[in-house]
């Protein structure tokens, strides 16, 4: 039997419990994209919020993927489904305020993917890396996987001066999807790390980082990814420690980080036409208190709404 083809046979792992410390960061980064789209200062480093996402949405959520109906739907469950929910009441949103439900200048299937409140464009796009990594993973096995993904990983940022001029000149939300490809690449990356020798799996780590931060000089992707990934990599490479009793108490905060992602950008279109006039670090603190806020009373409140939009 071709040893690249063994791994599907073996059962699918279960889900690992939630470790504080990664769902501490995936908060830490849910503020980091509020300050990206309030446009105050820093917004460089708060662009590598993105990256932390990108990275854990593979590596945390291709380790228990198959390539089977069960796996798909749940997939479905949790990034299609509030997708829709929040496609239709942003577009709702839009209406009410004069403006086009989609935007198509770029054409109706560009619009749809980049959805009417931009950071949309997330959710499918995840959505369809992961259903394509459970097909790879179907056919490769997942140590070789790794390796070739942090090896074009490399490529891709070598090649930087390549495709970032090219990709600036995109439409949403291709424009997205090329600055996402490196981040992607190195979450398939972390995702079969634990295969290898350690050093090797650190050491490999290390060079990602190093040729992230010679990238510097290119807007939006130097700082971003040099940042982005040494802070996912250094958790996912760690070894996780005792449960400590202050993480636990921290649980009902980080697990409202995917419904901040979501809500944020109504609670800034909603803060800026209602609410005082806030500058500099005040607005999007204030964005981020309120999204937290609002995501953690629906939890509470309503759990059942709650499983729709958060």
């Amino acid at each position: 039997m071709n040893p690249l083809t063994q791994e599907p046979q073996t059962p699918p792992a279960r889900p690992a419990s939630k470790r504080p410390d990664i769902e501490g960061l995936r908060l830490l980064s849910a503020f980091g994209i509020v300050w990206f789209h309030a446009g105050t200062a820093g917004i460089a480093l708060a662009y590598s919020g993105l990256v932390v996402f990108l990275v854990l949405s593979v590596a945390l959520g291709g380790r228990a993927g198959r390539p089977d109906g069960t796996t798909l739907r749940r997939r479905a469950v949790r990034l299609l489904r509030p997708w829709l929910v929040w496609f239709g009441l942003y577009a709702a949103f839009n209406l009410a305020r004069g403006l086009p439900a989609l935007p198509l200048e770029h054409g109706l299937l560009a619009g749809i993917l980049a959805g009417p409140s931009i950071h949309l464009w997330y959710l499918p796009f995840v959505f369809g890396v992961l259903v394509a990594l459970d097909l790879l993973r179907a056919h490769v096995a997942l140590r070789s996987l790794s390796a070739g993904a942090g090896l074009l990983a490399l490529l891709v940022m070598a090649a930087t001066h390549g495709w970032r001029p090219v990709s600036l000149g995109l439409s949403y939300p291709l424009l997205q999807w090329a600055d996402a490809l490196a981040p992607v690449l190195v979450g398939v990356f972390a995702l079969g790390v634990a295969q290898w020798p350690r050093r090797v799996g650190l050491a490999m780590a290390a060079v990602l980082v190093l040729a992230a931060a010679l990238l510097a000089a290119f807007d939006w992707v130097g700082t971003p990814y040099a940042v982005g990934l040494a802070a996912s990599l250094g958790l996912l490479l760690r070894a996780p420690g005792p449960a400590r009793p202050w993480s636990l108490k921290l649980a009902p905060l980080t697990d409202c980080a995917f419904g901040i992602y979501l809500s944020h950008s109504l609670v800034f279109a909603l803060l800026l036409a209602h609410g005082p006039e806030l500058a500099g670090g005040a607005l999007p603190a204030a964005i981020f208190a309120l999204a937290l806020a609002g995501t953690w009373g629906l939890r509470r409140a309503l759990p059942r709404v709650a499983a729709y939009l958060t």
